[in-house]
């Protein structure tokens, strides 16, 4: 029972040293200064806290979430004569013409827009949205001192009526080659 006491008063002493040596510590220290009140009217907001967040309260994104997309308007072919850009300069139909399963656009100089209908010559409409993959009509596209072939990448509406003579196109290239747009009249080769 002595040893014990002796423990006791032991760790009774030890535990009254340390509060002293905290209460020396923390002589003639001011503690820190309050928060300056803030100007904004209207309560103060709690600050937030670390942790897991709590199952009542509802979870709030930190950003806000990316407005959606926005589509383009869907393509359409005006009702005016064919017209547009190609390589950079401002192009007008002078001439349309069937070619055998081709039909060629031509404008002023040495611009032109040649379709070639492999797999159906015959047909009468196609729209191509997405861009053109692999069997659609290939496109060769002139430019003073250049024909680029184009075999996909572009999008285009081409409507011909029964008679296949009068027809309309939207065609918008790839990479930036231009685009061109509106009606046309189907004239005999030489």
């Amino acid at each position: 029972m002595i040893h014990e006491r002796m423990g006791l008063r032991l760790m009774q002493a030890a535990a009254v040293s340390a509060l002293g040596l905290t209460l020396a510590a923390c002589e003639g220290k001011q503690p820190p200064p309050a928060p300056a009140p803030s100007s904004a009217p209207g309560p103060q907001s709690p600050e937030p806290h670390p942790g897991p967040p709590d199952a009542a309260q509802p979870h709030e994104p930190e950003s806000p979430a990316p407005a959606p997309a926005q589509t383009a308007p869907e393509p359409t072919i005006p009702d005016e004569p064919l017209a547009g850009v190609l390589g950079g300069e401002p192009f007008a139909l002078r001439r349309a013409e069937r070619m055998g399963t081709a039909l060629r656009l031509a404008g002023e100089g040495d611009y032109a827009v040649t379709l070639v209908f492999f797999n159906e010559p015959d047909r009468r409409s196609w729209s191509i949205l997405e861009p053109a993959a692999f069997g659609a009509p290939h496109l060769h596209v002139r430019t003073p001192g250049a024909v680029a072939v184009v075999m996909e990448g572009y999008r285009m509406l081409l409507e011909l009526d029964q008679s296949g003579q009068r027809g309309g196109i939207w065609l918008e290239l790839p990479d930036q080659r231009g685009s061109i747009a509106g009606t046309f009249t189907i004239v005999p080769s030489p």
